[in-house]
């Protein structure tokens, strides 16, 4: 078994992403039985260039109103050159200190295609993708009562006027075919951390 350069935390949106961000913030450094390390790594929300380590990424987690310390989504984002720069320097870093860098923000998952391009353009590293699924009308329930309830009021109207559509699977499939990608397909239930 190839040991990653590095670990994508790629979602799904509702199914546990924001648990086990706050679970990882809380403790950045760790490591398996065989002694190898894993470091969770941030991107600073102001600079997405700067990358947020160990104590700094507890502090900064215990200042951000979430409880946690993400990367933002690419999805059409002005910071995507950046964004990617700061990730590319996270994995050198790791290669470097002998640890796999861990990296997560759950609107990954609808981007195959942006990874694909700059993973390339890397080397094709070997890098493990992890996704947490959930039943999709559990997600929908969810979404709902943290997003939804403050501005519709029942579940059908929300579901009416929100388009939400489901294609995890095409997602996952389309990681699943960049090189070098190893993808983890997991349930959240019962517990995602």
């Amino acid at each position: 078994m190839t040991t990653p350069h590095m670990i994508l935390h790629i979602g799904a949106p509702k199914c546990g992403s924001s648990a086990l961000q706050t679970a990882l913030s809380k403790a950045p450094d760790i490591s398996n039985g065989a002694g190898q390390g894993f470091r969770y790594v941030g991107a600073d929300g102001h600079r997405s260039s700067s990358l947020i380590y160990g104590a700094r990424l507890r502090i900064r987690r215990k200042g951000s109103p979430y409880g946690y310390v993400s990367w933002p989504n690419v999805y059409n984002s002005p910071d995507k050159e950046q964004i990617f720069s700061a990730m590319h320097k996270a994995l050198r870093n790791g290669q470097a200190s002998g640890h796999v860098p861990i990296v997560s923000s759950e609107g990954w998952i609808n981007s195959p295609d942006v990874f694909a391009q700059y993973l390339a353009d890397w080397g094709n590293p070997p890098v493990d993708v992890v996704a947490f699924l959930r039943p999709p009308i559990e997600g929908l329930n969810a979404a709902y009562w943290q997003w939804g309830v403050w501005n519709t009021p029942t579940l059908d109207q929300w579901m009416a006027r929100s388009n939400m559509p489901y294609n995890f699977g095409v997602a996952l499939e389309a990681w699943s075919k960049i090189p070098n990608v190893t993808l983890h397909v997991r349930r959240s239930r019962p517990d995602v951390v």
